[in-house]
């Protein structure tokens, strides 16, 4: 029996963390308190063209859609012939849930785990030019260690050129399968170890062109020292920002961020230093995550959503069809009325989050504990 086609598309992101030596962004008693392993950082951020078919003139994290070639049996083969094959195990090996964008079994060699990886490291390519590759050669990754280094990575952006890859980009984007051969001719691998699992977000039933979406975490010990060049095809724009300064930037309506996007840099709105994020990181990459399906409540006053361990969340719900919840009285009233909250108001300007979040997880931060004593971010 064939399987029943689901009404949206897998995709996989990755947020960029890099480390920054800017501090102005963070409040300091005074400079002394700065060291240099607790530098800040800054999260890579792309503009979507205006005329993109999804979140147009959104700020997005880098990444798309699953491509076959994503799963083709030549990756392992890399892998394989470079004696890494055993340094995959680890991904594989996860201790808590597996969403089902992870779990469903499929008639190739590459493991969801790397095959979702390898897609968000295409997409961050295909958008920005940013490698993120290893050298093609024998050893043990250190799994343990989650830093990513700019240094390495440099190394083959020199060895092939600027303009060489900017038309191995151009190719790429229009044959995703052509990814294999850039890795081969660089004598290079995916960094699949350099992505640790974050969060997986349905979209709501509610809206048309839906995604089931992976997102990685990946942490760079500097922001890289080339410039990104947008494809002016999907992204017309790039640029580095911290969490709370893109925060403030969508709440004073002079960019906008999908849902996925502000929950989550929200949620890295828990650290104030680069050193804190990669210290999470180490310690939670391996604990599992479900996925994020926002369920839709209308209350009195209007609409607001509500996400896994709220209170509202229903118990069984089916993905593929529309459901709603109804409450008979306004949001306010409701959100004093449930002892467990994990939800949104609406456009994402408050959220509520009072529940301990499974597999090692943090609760994003509410906008209303960053407002400072005159009332601004």
């Amino acid at each position: 029996m064939a399987a029943v086609k689901k009404p949206w598309r897998e995709a996989a992101t990755v947020i960029i963390a890099a480390r920054s030596s800017d501090v102005s962004n963070y409040q300091r008693i005074s400079s002394n308190d700065f060291h240099s392993d607790q530098d800040g950082f800054k999260i890579l951020m792309m503009k979507r063209h205006s005329k993109s078919s999804s979140f147009p003139d959104a700020y997005v994290f880098p990444g798309g859609t699953i491509d076959k070639s994503d799963f083709g049996d030549e990756w392992m083969e890399l892998y394989d012939n470079a004696g890494l094959t055993p340094s995959l195990k680890p991904l594989l090996d996860i201790g808590g849930k597996r969403p089902e964008i992870m779990s469903t079994i499929r008639s190739s060699r590459v493991p969801n785990e790397i095959a979702f990886r390898i897609c968000a490291m295409r997409e961050a390519f295909e958008e920005s030019g940013l490698l993120i590759v290893k050298p093609l050669s024998p050893g043990i990754c250190n799994c343990g260690n989650r830093l990513t280094e700019w240094s390495e990575i440099k190394q083959f952006v020199e060895n092939i050129g600027r303009i060489k890859l900017l038309k191995w980009r151009h190719r790429i984007h229009n044959n995703a399968s052509e990814f294999i051969d850039l890795c081969k001719q660089l004598t290079c691998v995916p960094n699949v170890w350099a992505l640790c699992e974050w969060n997986v977000w349905l979209t709501p039933a509610t809206i048309s062109t839906r995604f089931d979406t992976v997102f990685f975490l990946c942490c760079l010990d500097e922001i890289p020292g080339v410039k990104l060049l947008p494809d002016d095809k999907e992204i017309v724009k790039f640029t580095w920002l911290t969490p709370r300064n893109t925060v403030k930037l969508s709440s004073s309506k002079k960019i906008t961020l999908a849902g996925p996007q502000k929950y989550e840099l929200l949620r890295l709105l828990n650290f104030q230093t680069f050193h804190e994020l990669l210290q999470f990181n180490n310690g939670r990459w391996n604990k599992g995550m479900e996925r994020c399906f926002p369920i839709p409540v209308k209350a009195l006053d209007g609409m607001f959503f509500v996400f896994p361990g709220d209170s509202l969340y229903p118990t069984a719900l089916d993905p593929t069809s529309f459901s709603i919840v109804e409450v008979d009285e306004t949001m306010e009233e409701n959100l004093h009325k449930c002892h467990k909250v994990n939800r949104t108001t609406p456009l994402l300007e408050q959220m509520h989050c009072n529940i301990k979040l499974p597999y090692g997880h943090l609760r994003p931060i509410d906008l209303k504990e960053l407002v400072d004593v005159k009332g601004k971010l």
